[in-house]
Order: C-alpha cells, then sequence, then structure tokens
C-alpha cells in the first residue's frame, strides 16, 4: 500500500504545482496581483460576466424597442 500511496501523493503534488503555475499566467494576463486568491480573482470574474450580459440584455432591448 505504501509505494502505491507514495507514488498517488507524488502525481497529486506535481498536479496541484501545475494548476498553481496555470492560475499565475491566468492573472498574469488579466494583470492581476500574483498574491491573489482564486476565490476573489473568480467572483471579480462572475460578476464581471454577470455585469457584462445584463448589459447586452438590456442593449438588445433597446434596440428591439427602436425598432
Amino acid at each position: 500500500f505504501l509505494p502505491i500511496g507514495d507514488e498517488h501523493c507524488r502525481k497529486l503534488e506535481r498536479n496541484a504545482e501545475k494548476v498553481r503555475e496555470k492560475f499565475n499566467k491566468v492573472l498574469g494576463y488579466f494583470g492581476e496581483d500574483a498574491n491573489l486568491s482564486s476565490v476573489d480573482f473568480f467572483s471579480t470574474l462572475n460578476k464581471f460576466v454577470k455585469v457584462s450580459l445584463d448589459m447586452l440584455f438590456i442593449l438588445y432591448l433597446l434596440r428591439w424597442a427602436l425598432m
């Protein structure tokens, strides 16, 4: 059991490091601080997407009303 468990733990650690590296690249792409937590980043992104969709819907309604 121990050798198999050790290998699984090492694989999980490697995968976790890859995720951290990719998340830091995402933060860099959006110009965010590298110390920003994933919770803060994704909740801000979620708010942005929701507001953007609301604005698109309002613009659609205005366009339809002006026809």
